[in-house]
């Protein structure tokens, strides 16, 4: 019995024995199993130094972490940087570091830039948005006259005009000329009109509309007329903000976010911020012609990179993709500015179209034709990279039946240190356009050259050929040299000499030096031309452009002498010159004056000369408040609360606005300054809303002379309930005379009578007993 015990009690201590080891060894397997077991994770992502939109799925297995192919290519990584797996260790991509931060659910990718599909970041592209031009309903009458006496009696008075009529539905213009003399027996005078048109624009699509006399376009091949007619024609001047010849594009590649600038020859011309990946940034060119860019990355360690980027700007390239044309209609004006009405009895028509058919190459046509005429051709701009632009025309005509031709080759490269520009148009059998039936026909040979030189300290050095035939005419041709030099940056001299090549007699030499005196300027000149000398030493002092007092004295000697002497003044309402001139036996004196009338918004004003845009500020009929344009004090309104600003930017933005430093402490102000985008020609109205609240700071107390409690309620009649603040503190609007208050007390009511001081004072300092 004892041995069975025994061995009973051995096997049941190993049956416990194997049973805890097999538990062990179950709970350890458990226990690897749990720790395989992947977890999924929602991570924010800072994928090379930029913070990510929204959170990313991931698995924690064994410590690394996992994503599918969804949150990779979420993540922009390319299809071949091996994630095309359902799963795959971020870890192990190539040059791929993760930094997995687990307490802000949080991780960091490093991955280098060849493994990631990124859109390069366009930076500095030219805003799309065209601003609303507003325009008001007014009147306005430029006006410059001008007068002489000479020596013996003889006078002169003659005046320009130009009355301008303007609404949001298009602009009215009508200008003309009178002129008048008086030899010594009778006054003798003609009016002549020049030009009536009606003009409608359209900045968002850039068009504009005319309407009465204009002026044809053309390339540079045509010749423009005068017609009394309609045309429909591109306007870039309608978006101020957009460039039109191609844009220099610079691309590269920032390994880490960072502040990326731009220089052009030295110049800063952007700066901003960028992510980590491939840039392209484009720049508006400061300069015509061949430039050297350089892109400063600058990474948040203060490590610097630089990228150069040599480019050629040009205006005479559109961009890819955009177009410019002009369509007109009408009758050739004849004799414009000596007759009024006179105009061709044959319509003519003539259009015109450049293309960008890529931001090398620039196409453009142009057709135009009148009775027993008619002019078709074509041509291109071509840019040769950094070796300039090649242009070439070909037009053909065909005039009472007789053909001809036209063919003109340019070429003109712009560099830091010089530029080159050869022209040149021949033209072959009959050839003639529409301006030939009115004066002379093209130049059968018409040819020019220009040769630039920046010689650095040396100065600058410039060399001219002109080469011009008219039919049945003999060749004329001219040469001219040049050379000019900047002096300690506060003078300049510069000398020239030009030549007729077949006639030896007539040519000439000037020799001029120039030095500026603070406001003032300072000149001397000598001139030899076909054998006579001229000396003459002149100063000036401008008149200021916002407005004072300009001077010039000029005295000559030699072949010619004599002198001149005149002042002038511009003002908030005109312009106003005299003078007085003596050359040689001749002696006169003058006088001008400029400026302009305008009515708009129910007032008139006396301005200068309005060429742009305007407006009228006005401020609730409030007087003497100060107006800015762009930070910058213009003016102060008048006894009416208005005033007149001028010049402003024709479809721009002008920032207008009203200081309120100097207004009283209970006027009340909406807002303080407006962005005003006036068409061209024409007024807008701008609005401030000041009011003026009649408050009345006061102190109330009893009859012991103790503060009404606060929070006690004041009732008073024809006006808004008030509360006593602390110390019996009281304020109120709407107090334009002498008031009752009445006050409701916690022990019953009181009554206090205000006599309100005279403006401008808004405070009673005194307290006032209410009993």
């Amino acid at each position: 019995m004892s041995r069975w015990i025994g061995r009973s009690r051995s096997w049941t201590v190993a049956s416990l024995l194997a049973a805890l080891v097999a538990a062990g060894s179950g709970a350890a397997s458990a226990s690897a199993s749990e720790t395989a077991a992947p977890a999924t994770l929602y991570l924010e992502v800072v994928l090379n130094g930029t913070v990510q939109p929204g959170l990313a799925a991931f698995e924690l297995r064994e410590g690394r972490l996992w994503a599918d192919a969804q949150t990779l290519r979420g993540l922009r990584f390319r299809a071949d940087a091996g994630t095309d797996a359902a799963w795959v260790d971020v870890s192990g991509l190539p040059g791929v570091s993760v930094d997995y931060d687990a307490s802000r659910q949080r991780v960091a990718l490093e991955v280098p830039l060849r493994l990631l599909d990124l859109a390069p970041a366009v930076l500095g592209a030219p805003a799309e948005t065209v601003p609303a031009a507003t325009a008001s309903t007014g009147l306005l009458l430029n006006y410059d006259l001008y007068a002489s006496a000479a020596r013996g009696g003889t006078r002169a008075l003659s005046g320009y005009g130009e009355l301008r009529a303007f609404s949001a539905g298009g602009t009215w213009s009508h200008s003309g000329i009178v002129q008048g003399s008086d030899p010594g027996r009778h006054w003798r005078h003609e009016a002549v009109r020049l030009d009536s048109v009606w003009s409608k624009a359209l900045p968002e699509r850039m068009l504009a509309l005319h309407v009465g006399d204009t002026l044809t376009r053309g390339p540079d091949w045509a010749r423009s007329t005068y017609i009394g007619g309609i045309q429909l024609t591109r306007d870039f001047s309608l978006q101020p903000y957009r460039l039109t010849m191609p844009l220099p594009s610079f691309y590269g590649e920032a390994a880490a976010p960072s502040a990326i600038e731009l220089y052009v020859d030295g110049m800063r011309q952007y700066g901003g911020q960028l992510t980590a990946g491939p840039f392209q940034l484009n720049a508006a060119p400061t300069v015509s012609g061949a430039g050297l860019a350089q892109v400063v990355l600058t990474d948040a360690l203060g490590r610097v990179t630089t990228f150069e980027f040599p480019f050629y700007a040009t205006p005479l390239l559109l961009q890819r993709g955009l177009s410019d044309f002009s369509i007109e209609a009408g009758f050739v004006r004849r004799d414009r500015g000596q007759t009024s009405f006179d105009y061709a009895g044959d319509p003519m028509a003539s259009g015109l179209y450049r293309y960008g058919l890529s931001d090398r190459l620039t196409v453009e046509a142009h057709a135009e034709t009148r009775e027993g005429t008619a002019v078709a051709g074509g041509g291109f701009h071509l840019l040769l990279g950094m070796a300039g632009v090649l242009s070439a025309s070909q037009a053909h005509s065909r005039h009472e039946g007789r053909a001809g031709s036209l063919t003109s080759l340019g070429y003109v490269l712009r560099e830091r240190r010089f530029q080159v520009g050869v022209q040149g148009t021949i033209t072959d059998g009959a050839y003639r356009d529409v301006a030939s039936a009115f004066g002379r026909p093209p130049p059968r040979t018409s040819a020019r050259a220009l040769l630039g030189v920046d010689g650095g300290t040396s100065g600058n050095f410039g060399l001219v050929y002109a080469h011009l035939r008219y039919p049945d005419e003999t060749a004329s041709r001219y040469a001219s040299l040049s050379w000019s030099r900047s002096i300690a940056g506060t003078a300049a001299l510069n000398l020239n000499f030009n030549r007729n090549l077949d006639d030896a007699a007539d040519r000439s030499v000037f020799l001029g030096f120039t030095m500026s005196l603070g406001r003032a300027q300072l000149g001397a000149s000598l001139q030899h031309e076909r054998g006579a000398d001229t000396l003459s030493v002149d100063a000036t002092r401008p008149i200021p452009g916002d407005g004072g007092v300009g001077w010039r004295v000029q005295a000559r000697g030699g072949e010619v002498g004599g002198g001149i002497a005149e002042v002038g003044w511009r003002g908030p309402w005109a312009q106003v010159l005299a003078g007085v001139q003596a050359l040689d036996e001749t002696r006169f004196a003058y006088a001008s004056l400029g400026g302009a009338l305008v009515r708009i918004a129910g007032h008139t004003f006396a301005t200068r000369r309005v060429d742009d845009a305007f407006a009228v500020v006005s401020t609730a009929g409030m007087a003497d408040v100060p107006v800015l344009l762009e930070n910058r004090p213009i003016g102060r309104t008048d006894e009416d609360g208005v005033l007149l600003v001028t010049p402003l930017n024709a479809y721009q933005r002008n920032r207008i606005g009203i200081s309120p430093l100097n207004l009283p402490a209970d006027v009340r102000i909406d807002e303080v300054e407006r962005s005003v985008v006036p068409m061209r020609g024409t007024g807008t109205h701008v609005g401030f809303a000041l009011e003026t609240l009649h408050s009345l700071s006061l102190s109330l107390v009893d009859a012991a002379g103790r503060p009404l409690p606060a929070g006690s309620r004041i009732r008073r009649e024809g006006g808004a309930d008030g509360v006593v603040g602390y110390d019996g503190q009281v304020y109120l609007e709407g107090i334009e005379a002498d008031v009752w208050l009445e006050v409701d007390l916690p022990t019953g009511r009181c009554r206090a009578r205000v006599a309100r001081p005279a403006p401008p004072a808004t405070t009673i300092t005194e307290p006032l007993t209410c009993r």
